[in-house]
């Protein structure tokens, strides 16, 4: 997670299937935090924050889209 999201804060935008979490700089710059699970270093997002309606919980696969530098999180299973 940290070579990715090295600040530990991300932006985030939604599209149809899916919402990419673009890395921030800086938690100066804004953003959502990723916030720390577990002694492991597990993070997480509260993903209701930027979502319409109420998302069903779970785990989902995701996958790093190189051409769009942004961690792409599907929406459906």
């Amino acid at each position: 997670m940290e070579r990715y999201f090295p600040a530990g804060v991300v932006g985030a935008l939604v599209e149809q299937d899916a919402v990419l979490l673009i890395p921030i700089r800086s938690a100066a710059n804004g953003g959502h935090l990723l916030k720390h699970r577990n002694p492991q270093g597990d993070r997480s997002l509260l993903m209701r924050e930027f979502l319409d309606g109420d998302p069903v919980p779970g785990v989902v696969g995701v996958d790093w889209d190189v051409a769009r530098g942004a961690l792409r999180v599907p929406l459906t299973g």
